[in-house]
């Protein structure tokens, strides 16, 4: 097993040198660098398993240095130990804030350091395994969900294609036209399989320099009841589900992105249509409270048990195999995802059997 790395940023020559010393005697590999400027490219080129570093440094400090650690992709998730002299509380909330592990105050002994090292990477380990055992169950579930969702319309496609090209001069052009339409329906949800499953990677993929970047930009987007309506028109439409539609919005500025905002509202509006019960209203409304926008989609039909409620994430469909829906079980993910992401409140309420009520909370400030 190849020795855990150790990356000490200390300006202080004889603090440094010891910790090198008590840490190689213990079997780590350590990195050494004399301020956070070195320490930061030294993590950059040779990722460690956990940084230990003082806070007080010439050139960069020790908050420095974890700003641009948990910034960067690559080591944002490495294990960060601060050693300080200063108790002040206001220093190490600040160090928390930014995502420091633990705090070691000097003078500390051998036993100590080692200590909270250790504890520091066997958390981290754990951490890892769970992350990975939830990995390797997403791309299970992915797998075959999105070879289902897939695969059922593109054979739709091919099917209906195929019979066409074959017996063409058999078909009445009205028989043709009815095999396109159904072309386009299947063709219509490879595209939001592929679209939902797009967002999915990009909102995932995305860095934490990158995710601020994206919360912090103000793109204005307009709500409109007239946009609205035409959208839950077009969304009945296509799943051949009439729907009778109670909306009162108020007409609102939010600071979000057109795309975000888009799939916000088209899979709120979706996920109504889709498991309303037949024959009953769903509600749509909107209105300003306080410095906040409301937004609430409300239908009647199946709902949500309380445990399902708690389990909303990728590829999980509740029930899928009693009620046969479609669907890759990304929608309300993208949409807690795109929440998170801006600091957008994203509530569910439901009674199983009965009732299912959405509210997202838009910031207006």
């Amino acid at each position: 097993m190849n020795p855990k790395t150790i990356l000490v940023v200390e300006d202080e020559t004889v603090i440094r040198e010891n910790i090198a010393e008590i840490l190689a005697m213990k079997g780590f590999s350590v990195i050494l660098a004399t301020n956070g400027s070195v320490g930061l490219r030294l993590a950059i080129e040779q990722p460690p398993d956990l940084i230990v570093s003082d806070i007080t440094m010439p050139v960069m400090n020790g908050m420095d240095l974890l700003k641009n650690v948990r910034f960067n992709k690559e080591i944002c998730n490495t294990p960060f130990l601060f050693l300080t002299s200063n108790t002040q509380y206001s220093d190490w909330r600040q160090g928390m804030e930014l995502g420091a592990d633990d705090y070691l105050f000097k003078p500390f002994s051998i036993d100590q350091l080692l200590n909270a090292i250790n504890t520091r990477l066997e958390k981290h380990r754990k951490i890892q395994d769970e992350l990975n055992q939830k990995v390797e169950w997403i791309i299970k579930q992915s797998n075959n969900t999105l070879s289902h969702e897939y695969h059922t319309p593109l054979n739709g496609i091919l099917g209906f294609t195929n019979l066409i090209l074959s017996n063409y001069d058999f078909f009445s052009s009205s028989q043709i036209k009815e095999f396109l339409a159904m072309i386009e329906v299947s063709g219509n949800r490879l595209k939001k399989t592929i679209d939902k499953t797009v967002l999915f990677r990009e909102l995932i993929s995305l860095s934490p320099d990158e995710r601020q970047r994206l919360a912090e930009k103000k793109t204005e987007y307009k709500i409109k009841q007239h946009d609205i309506e035409n959208l839950v028109r077009d969304i009945s439409k296509k799943a051949n589900k009439p729907t009778t539609l109670n909306m009162d919005i108020d007409p609102a500025t939010i600071y979000l992105d057109e795309n975000n905002a888009a799939a916000i509202f088209t899979e709120l509006i979706e996920n109504a249509v889709n498991f309303s019960d037949t024959n009953t209203t769903i509600a749509v409304t909107g209105h300003v409270e306080n410095a906040s926008y409301i937004f609430t989609v409300y239908n009647r039909g199946r709902g949500f048990r309380p445990e399902d409620i708690e389990k909303i994430g990728p590829f999980i469909q509740f029930e899928r195999a009693r009620f046969e829906q479609q669907g890759s079980g990304l929608g309300l993910y993208n949409v807690s995802s795109i929440c998170n992401l801006y600091g957008i409140g994203f509530a569910v309420e439901s009674k199983y059997g009965e009732y299912a009520k959405i509210t997202i909370s838009f910031n207006i400030e």
